[in-house]
């Protein structure tokens, strides 16, 4: 029993660290591919260098399929639709495509300003808008089943290690011994 808890252990940890690299690994190229470049476009100072920078994140999110679904594993809410962020970014870089060159200063200002509205959200910190778990999009789910199954693996096996395991039945007829007379 203990060399079959100890395999349980064993494998859990192993389906653990491949959950947690995975995760870390897909959340450090999202921000290097398209999160890094969607602070850049909020950051811009003109509207090419904008246009630039939020252009590289769309050709990321058109790349990986990120323009529709829901990066949630269970259910859809408002804060995980990729339809509705992908448009706004998708509109908001087409209207600096398309923005008249001698625009005076101050348009050119709102228009910047209005930009980084869209991209980033404003609470304690300044962060880039982004779908809740975008990076693991469309792993949410598998994602989240290898990490449950994992922790349940591990809670089993070091039970059984523990020796708090349901005990095996020594006499399966259920019948008692009868030796003491």
């Amino acid at each position: 029993m203990k060399r079959l808890s100890s395999l349980l252990v064993l494998v859990s940890l192993i389906v653990l660290t491949f959950s947690f690299a995975f995760a870390i690994v897909s959340k450090i190229k999202f921000e290097q591919n398209c999160k890094g470049f969607l602070k850049r476009a909020a950051d811009a100072s003109t509207i090419k260098l904008a246009e630039q920078e939020l252009g590289r994140a769309l050709v990321y999110l058109e790349d990986n399929n990120l323009t529709s679904g829901s990066t949630h594993a269970v259910y859809e809410t408002p804060s995980c639709d990729l339809d509705f962020w992908y448009v706004n970014l998708k509109t908001a870089h087409d209207e600096l495509i398309n923005f008249p060159s001698d625009s005076d200063q101050l348009t050119v200002s709102n228009h910047l300003m209005k930009l980084r509205e869209t991209i980033l959200d404003q609470g304690e910190k300044i962060k880039v808008t982004a779908p809740r778990g975008v990076y693991l999009y469309p792993y949410q789910l598998p994602e989240l089943t290898a990490i449950s199954t994992g922790l349940a693996g591990l809670m089993v096996g070091f039970l059984g290690l523990c020796g708090h395991a349901p005990p095996a039945t020594e006499n399966p007829s259920g019948l008692q011994n009868q030796s003491k007379r």
